[in-house]
C-alpha cells in the first residue's frame, strides 16, 4: 500500500475544550505506531489556555518526527465548519475524521485504509470502526438514513432509534455510521464540500447528510467489526444543557429533512409543525425530569 504523493493518510482530530481527552486521543495515535504514511491535523475549535498549550508543546515536541499541522480558530466553529477547515490542508488519498474522545487501537488506521484501498471498484466511499466504551460494550453507531416514512414511523412508536437493525458485531455495508471516527476518500469528501455548514446542522445531522452525500454520489458505506477504536461518546455534548441540546437536535432534524425532502411551501410548513411538536415535547420531558 502506498500513496502516489504526500501522506496516505489525513488524520483529523477536532478539539473543543476537554484537553485532557484530545491529550488521549493524541498520545493514543503516536504510540499505536502507525505503519503507513500519515499526517495528523489537529483543529482547535476555541478551546483555552491548557489546549492552546498543550498543542504548543505537542508541536515544539513532535514536528521533526511526524508531519503535524495545527489550525487554531478563535470560536467554537461547530462540528461541521471545524471539520472542513482542515479539508483544504489535507495531502492523504483518505482522511480519517476523530472526535478527541477517540482512542485509537493498534492496527485501527491500517485496517480502515487497506479496506478501502482494496475496494478497487470503488464501492464504498467510507469505513468506520466498531466503537466501544471504555468498558469494552460496544457501542451502536450504525443506522439506517432517515427518511419522513421512517421518521412518522419513529414517533409512532415513540423511539427513532433504529441502530438495532445492524449487527455491530458484524462487519458489512451501513447507511450511515457516526463520525466519531470515519475514514472517507479524500476525492470523494473534496467533491461532496465535505460537511454541510447549513446554520441548523451547526452540531448535529452534519455526519447524517454527509452520509446522505456519499449516498447521493453513488458510493455507500462499510463498517467492519474486525477493529475498533475507544470512544467517550458525548464528553463535548454533554457540556450543553438538556434542553439546548434537544432545541439543537431539532435544527438539526429541521435543517436535514429541509436540504433533502422538502420541495414546496406546503411540505415545509407540514415539517416546521412536525418539528415544533417534536421539540416542545421533548423539552417538557426534560423539565419534568430535571423536576423529578
Amino acid at each position: 500500500m502506498s500513496a502516489e504523493s504526500g501522506s496516505l493518510v489525513s488524520i483529523v482530530v477536532l478539539s473543543w475544550r476537554n484537553p485532557e481527552d484530545l491529550k488521549r486521543c493524541v498520545s493514543s495515535i503516536i504510540e499505536s505506531e502507525i505503519s503507513v504514511p500519515f499526517e495528523l491535523i489537529v483543529v482547535d475549535n476555541g478551546s483555552g489556555r491548557e489546549t492552546h498549550d498543550y498543542l504548543d508543546r505537542l508541536y515544539d515536541t513532535h514536528y521533526e518526527f511526524m508531519d503535524l499541522k495545527i489550525i487554531r480558530n478563535a470560536y467554537n466553529m461547530g462540528f461541521a465548519a471545524g471539520n472542513n477547515q482542515a479539508i483544504s490542508r489535507i495531502e492523504g488519498n483518505y482522511t480519517l475524521f476523530l472526535n478527541n474522545d477517540i482512542i485509537v487501537t493498534p492496527g485501527a488506521v491500517e485496517t480502515l485504509a487497506t479496506i478501502l484501498e482494496e475496494d478497487t471498484q470503488s464501492q464504498y466511499g467510507t469505513v468506520a470502526p466498531q466503537l466501544r466504551y471504555f468498558d469494552g460494550t460496544v457501542q451502536k453507531t450504525c443506522r439506517r438514513l432517515p427518511t419522513p416514512k421512517l421518521m412518522t414511523r419513529y414517533y409512532l412508536r415513540g423511539n427513532w432509534d433504529d441502530s438495532h437493525v445492524y449487527d455491530h458485531t458484524q462487519s458489512g455495508e451501513r447507511e450511515q455510521a457516526m463520525a466519531a471516527a470515519l475514514m472517507i476518500r479524500t476525492d470523494l469528501l473534496k467533491e461532496i464540500g465535505g460537511f454541510s455548514e447549513a446554520p441548523g446542522m451547526w452540531l448535529f445531522f452534519n455526519d447524517v447528510d454527509l452520509s446522505k452525500k456519499v449516498q447521493e454520489a453513488g458510493y455507500t458505506g462499510y463498517f467492519t467489526a474486525e477493529t475498533f477504536m475507544y470512544h467517550g461518546h458525548g464528553h463535548s455534548t454533554k457540556q450543553v444543557m438538556k434542553v439546548k441540546k434537544v432545541w439543537l437536535w431539532h435544527r438539526g432534524l429541521f435543517a436535514y429533512f429541509d436540504t433533502w425532502y422538502v420541495h414546496n411551501i406546503f411540505q415545509k410548513a407540514g415539517l416546521f409543525v412536525f418539528v415544533a411538536v417534536s421539540f416542545a415535547g421533548l423539552a417538557l420531558r426534560e423539565q419534568l425530569r430535571r423536576l423529578i
